[in-house]
């Protein structure tokens, strides 16, 4: 969960987010895709993750402010 909320934030370094985008939990790699940190590589990077929704997050670009989690995920924190 912790990952999950340091891959939103706007501040991250090049290699947190290099960290982000190859993290076992689709939710963080979900997350860094949506982040305008996102490098081009990157982002071709999670272009062909396993995951579908990943995928789909970082074909529609950095969305700073509506990075609140992946769709289907359970909001396990309040």
């Amino acid at each position: 969960m912790i990952r999950l909320c340091i891959a939103k934030r706007p501040d991250l370094s090049p290699g947190q987010v290099a960290a982000f985008c190859q993290d076992r939990d689709p939710n963080v790699r979900y997350a860094i895709a949506r982040n305008p940190l996102l490098s081009e590589a990157q982002r071709q990077l999670l272009l062909n993750d396993i995951d579908e929704v990943v995928r789909q997050a970082a074909a529609k670009g950095a969305r700073p402010s509506q990075i609140r989690q992946r769709p289907g995920q359970a909001n396990l924190y309040r």
